[in-house]
């Protein structure tokens, strides 16, 4: 009897430990399968429709930046114009003072210039403008005005072109050299010299097709 009471003490404990072990084994298993709260790594899932933000097109960039280069350039070769117009007014368009008639060099670094600002900006907002200037330069530059200066000795009926005025082509033509000004003034002087130097009508013709006597008043900067 007492055999038999110690072999159901001992399958009693052999139930009870195997049982144990089995609790303590499932345990760790959860263990070891279950995400640690603090130390868990959330994938975040970027938002199917979500704005993305907008790629300049560095193509588009460049020509943006140059546009605003141009009027800005185009603004201050404008300006640069009407300030040489400004320190020195010229006497044929603005004044009867024959003090401020400008030299012939100048009158010709003027019209050199407005012929290069048209030619650089051929959508000027100021083109209508500066193109009046230039005829008008151009005008008195070639026929002369009549108020002060002339290109040509018309008072003694010789109509016989003025050296000073025939020096200064010259001279322009190989300071603005591969210009239209000095294309210009090669057809010109060409002209002048067939025609005897002389203002001839041919030579009227020539004047009055490629300038006119605008008469400008200059609007000057304030």
């Amino acid at each position: 009897m007492k055999k038999y009471y110690l072999a159901c003490l001992l399958l009693a404990a052999m139930l009870f430990s195997g049982c144990s072990i089995q609790k303590d084994q499932l345990k760790g298993m959860e263990d070891n399968t279950s995400p640690d709260k603090d130390n868990a790594v959330v994938e975040v899932k970027p938002a199917i429709n979500a704005p993305q933000p907008a790629v300049k097109n560095p193509a588009e960039v460049e020509k943006v930046t140059e546009q605003k280069n141009n009027r800005d350039r185009e603004a201050a070769d404008y300006k640069s114009i009407k300030d040489r117009e400004k320190s020195m007014p010229y006497a044929g368009l603005v004044s009867d003072d024959y003090k401020r008639i400008i030299s012939l060099d100048e009158l010709a670094a003027r019209i050199a210039a407005t012929y290069k600002f048209l030619e650089d900006y051929p959508d000027s907002p100021y083109r209508e403008e500066i193109s009046k200037w230039r005829s008008e330069y151009l005008h008195d530059y070639m026929f002369g005005n009549f108020k002060y200066t002339s290109s040509f000795q018309w008072m003694d009926g010789s109509n016989i072109f003025s050296k000073e005025y025939l020096k200064s082509y010259e001279d322009s033509q190989l300071k603005y050299k591969g210009t239209a000004f000095a294309s210009l003034l090669n057809e010109y002087t060409a002209l002048i010299k067939n025609e005897g130097n002389k203002m001839t009508d041919k030579v009227r013709a020539f004047v009055s097709k490629n300038s006119k006597d605008e008469q400008v008043i200059f609007k000057l900067p304030s």
